[in-house]
């Protein structure tokens, strides 16, 4: 359990030890040294120096905790998962694992949104890997408009969305803005 404003580097470290197989030599350990991405058996891309990953994983999670407070997580799940999968992703804090922990946070985001998995996020993005990578390399090079139509593509796969009440209906009609569904934001 990670008590709210506590989501940082060591519980992302925690959360990748538990995403990883016990086998795994990389398990429960942040990337020291320089790295590349493969893909077809080649060189994609390069990876930020473990710094820059760190300072990057830690911009993300602190939005994640601002949108949270602000209650932007409710009001915008989607927008906020994108943005801290896309965050997670992008830093590659890790040798391993870098995906699986992105996607736990982002389905953590939408879950407490009322959204319901319904397909595996993990084969989504395996079967389209290529459309993946490229778009998390175009949002690193500035254009995240790739990543969310990507993103957008997972959600609609991945999970039912919920769907408004009544009360949220006539709220929206009369330009109220609350969340559809009162989640309290506890980790518990």
């Amino acid at each position: 359990m990670v008590p709210r404003g506590k989501l940082d580097l060591a519980a992302l470290l925690l959360l990748q030890a538990f995403l990883v197989p016990l086998s795994n030599p990389y398990r429960g350990k942040l990337r020291e040294g320089p790295g590349f991405i493969r893909l077809d058996g080649s060189r994609h891309r390069e990876l930020p120096a473990p710094a820059d990953a760190r300072r990057d994983a830690d911009r993300a999670v602190r939005d994640l905790e601002s949108a949270i407070a602000s209650g932007a997580a409710l009001l915008e799940p989607e927008e906020t998962a994108n943005d801290i999968e896309f965050g997670l992703s992008a830093a590659h804090l890790f040798m391993d694992g870098n995906g699986r922990l992105a996607r736990a946070v982002g389905n953590w985001v939408l879950l407490r949104a009322g959204y319901q998995l319904v397909n595996d996020p993990k084969r989504y993005c395996r079967e389209r890997i290529h459309a993946y990578y490229f778009s998390l390399a175009a949002g690193e090079a500035g254009d995240r408009t790739r990543f969310r139509e990507f993103f957008a593509g997972l959600v609609a796969s991945c999970y039912r969305v919920p769907q408004p009440s009544e009360a949220d209906r006539r709220d929206r009609d009369s330009g109220a803005q609350r969340p559809h569904t009162p989640v309290a934001w506890s980790n518990g």
